[in-house]
């Protein structure tokens, strides 16, 4: 039996941070990036920006978002599939995401026992979705509206039959996005939404979980086996026990255990052996801190159970909170110093007359007064603004004593 290897808890946040391309990095690219974290959780919310443009500011700094959509679209390095949530993944990964797609839908669920309800309506339906969009390239779902709009009604969701139909077919894999128009996803063949560089060979789902596994523990720096299953390919890890067990019997994954100084952490805890090397460095002092913005859905984060036993901060969402009930905000972005989460702030973006709204801004208990890290703080708030093209930011009276000579001065 492999000696689980001690990593002090800063240790193992800092390892986190760093494969997150959290930590001071030397003009990351969007390609180093997204090879690092696996993929962008999609999420229509926009009171700052989207959710996947958030997560890429935070490590590369001020970028052209239509950059970001050429990288994605354009060049083809990123498609739109199911990761933790909705994400943009990668096109080089395309071989595990196709072999979720070959399995879709299953047999005895309630998306086939749709289809089979529609019958040779939904034959016809699904048949003049592909054929147009191989005739006609991109479209978006509007332009299937009129005659195949509505029809058989299955209680399976709220949705028309044809946008179910749509979503099916994306399921399936049998067609992608190409491209957005604000909210507006125009669809085409699976094929021609993909690089010539993808590769397209089938895996066996032994093969697909094996890939999945390491690139979540890579993305995560060091996990736990429930932590792995809802990184990356969320909960489809078959037979994980056992993938990892003879991963670790061929030395690819280090069994890792936990100490917060003296005391051992529960749960058993795995390490990359790839990235032993950087956790070594990370051990002798090597850490690059800075000070960042996170989106609510930030890679880092999204695992609110995992952020609150690592970190020590608890992070929830409030959207859905009635606002007299909200302690921090509508949309809260946490701020990361170093590998400590010293607060959070409450932005919104108002495109119509250029003003960045900061409605809040809190300090985590026994955060930094000093000069130096307030300034920071509002250096990240400046950031923010000039990376959306804010004409002004505006603040609230809702600022920390400690911070408030500095922050909204």
């Amino acid at each position: 039996m492999t000696t689980p290897r001690p990593v002090q808890l800063t240790h193992l946040r800092q390892l986190a941070i760093t494969k997150q391309y959290l930590h001071d990095a030397k003009n990351p690219t969007f390609a180093e990036v997204v090879s690092s974290i696996g993929c962008l959780q999609l999420d229509p919310i926009s009171a700052v920006a989207k959710n996947h443009r958030i997560v890429m500011w935070s490590r590369v700094g001020n970028y052209d978002m239509k950059a970001l959509s050429d990288f994605i679209y354009g060049e083809k390095q990123m498609f739109e599939y199911w990761a933790h949530a909705a994400s943009l993944v990668l096109s080089d990964d395309y071989p595990i995401h196709r072999h979720w797609m070959s399995l879709y839908p299953n047999p005895e669920g309630r998306v086939q026992a749709w289809i089979n309800e529609l019958g040779e309506k939904g034959v016809a339906l699904k048949n003049t979705i592909l054929t147009r969009l191989q005739n006609e390239g991109a479209l978006p779902s509007r332009a299937f509206e009129g005659g195949e709009k509505g029809g058989v009604s299955s209680g399976w969701t709220g949705e028309s039959t044809l946008n179910k139909m749509i979503d099916y077919l994306w399921c399936r894999g049998d067609i992608l996005v190409a491209k957005r128009e604000g909210n507006q996803r125009w669809w085409d063949i699976a094929e021609r939404c993909l690089p010539q560089s993808a590769p397209r060979h089938v895996l066996s789902q032994e093969e697909v979980v094996t890939i999945a596994v390491q690139k979540a523990i890579q993305g995560l720096g060091i996990g736990t086996m429930q932590q792995i299953k809802i990184h990356f390919t969320r909960n489809n890890y078959p037979q994980l026990d056992v993938i990892l067990k003879k991963l670790v019997a061929n030395g690819i994954v280090i069994p890792v255990k936990v100490m917060d100084g003296i005391t051992e952490m529960r749960g058993a805890y795995y390490l990359h052996s790839s990235d032993l090397a950087t956790l070594e460095q990370l051990e002798a002092g090597g850490f690059a801190p800075k000070m960042v913005l996170l989106s609510p859905f930030d890679n880092l984060i999204c695992d609110r159970k995992r952020t609150e036993e690592l970190f020590k901060y608890f992070y929830r969402i409030e959207i859905y909170v009635p606002q007299a009930k909200r302690q921090y905000g509508y949309y809260v972005l946490s701020i990361l110093q170093g590998d400590k989460f010293i607060g959070r702030i409450d932005p919104l973006m108002d495109r119509k007359t250029g003003v960045l709204h900061i409605n809040s801004v809190h300090a985590e208990p026994n955060a930094p007064d000093d000069v130096n890290t307030v300034m920071g703080v509002r250096q990240q708030i400046e950031g923010l603004g000039t990376w959306l093209g804010a004409k002004e930011i505006r603040y609230s009276s809702v600022i920390p004593s400690q911070w408030a000579g500095i922050i909204g001065g």
